[in-house]
């Protein structure tokens, strides 16, 4: 398994440029964004990276100190990107818009389905003479990804 240093890619997403399809959620106050997210537009993305799957261990002791079980706890998986915006137009990403795609496998080897990526972060970089970018950093959404429905 990589660790986190190494970007995570799968056999579907052998590289790490991708065309991802943003929305926006059109009533955040609702689990899921509502049922009629607007469609920002296609963007590309570069040295996309999604982390492998990871957890911990916690243990349990008991009253006296002795251990009594473990279990493990599951990592949110993260994603982060470099989003090019095309055109001044071009609307920017803001924390609570959304991708889905199946960018990972799972530990069979078999599509995982499509995963939703909710933005967490996204900075913007304005510099003349250079494609306008932001950094995304993205969290996934298990509640709402098609994937684990």
């Amino acid at each position: 398994m990589p660790n986190k240093q190494t970007p995570y890619s799968s056999a579907l997403h052998p590289k790490t440029t991708y065309n991802l399809t943003f929305k926006r959620p059109s009533d955040p106050t609702v689990a899921g964004g509502g049922a009629n997210p607007t469609v920002l537009g296609t963007y590309l993305c570069n040295n996309l990276s999604v982390d492998p799957p990871q957890g911990s261990v916690v243990r349990r002791t008991g009253v006296d100190g002795e251990p009594t079980d473990m279990s493990i706890k599951a990592e949110v998986r993260k994603m982060s990107a470099t989003v090019q915006l095309k055109l001044s137009g071009t609307p920017s990403l803001q924390a609570g818009d959304y991708c889905e795609d199946s960018f990972c496998t799972g530990s069979d080897g078999n599509p995982e389905g499509n995963i939703r990526f909710v933005v967490a972060s996204c900075p913007i970089t304005k510099d003349a003479g250079v494609p306008w970018t932001q950094q995304i950093s993205c969290e996934i959404d298990y509640e709402n990804s098609p994937a684990y429905a």
